[in-house]
């Protein structure tokens, strides 16, 4: 038996495109069908997906829960979107992964690969945002005994500050 999930993916480039989000992860959900905003004109405060009150939505990155995923009461999200692959939005049935949340589940997917050093700043009016990566390697010879890199994993770090909390 094949059992279906109300799972709806935006990929870290559609977040980008989604008009109105001012670029941020969070609020792109907005685009997807049921998911609005509480206050605000429709652009701050929690999500209210399917008419669920908002405390009962879960958040979650990479498995983990989030508490309060959400800077100034709606305006930008706690991760930046350079860290993120996916967001997936589970809106009414769920795995049991996720525990027992009334509402709906936002599951936020990082990157899984970083095959270059980079990284990443932004600062604007409300906050900034910076991230750093980097691949983890080593020499290795091959059977012929030439040397070759080979990946071993990586290292990433990010953070995002909101200028309201340090006053």
């Amino acid at each position: 038996v094949i059992q279906k999930i109300s799972r709806r993916t935006m990929k870290v480039d559609e977040i980008k495109d989604v008009p109105a989000s001012f670029g941020d992860s969070v609020n792109a959900l907005t685009s997807m069908p049921g998911v609005i905003r509480t206050s605000g004109g429709g652009f701050f405060g929690p999500l209210v997906i399917r008419g669920a009150d908002p405390v009962h939505n879960r958040y979650y990155i990479d498995g983990m829960p989030v508490d309060n995923p959400l800077h100034f009461g709606g305006v930008h999200s706690v991760i930046s979107n350079e860290l993120m692959s996916e967001i997936d939005l589970y809106s009414s049935s769920f795995t049991s992964d996720f525990g027992g949340p009334i509402a709906a589940v936002i599951n936020i997917n990082t990157v899984d690969e970083v095959d270059r050093f980079g990284g990443w700043a932004d600062v604007g009016l409300i906050s900034a945002s910076a991230l750093i990566s980097s691949p983890i390697t080593s020499v290795v010879r091959d059977e012929e005994g030439k040397e070759k890199t080979e990946n071993r994993g990586y290292i990433i770090a990010s953070g995002r500050v909101g200028y309201l909390s340090l006053l």
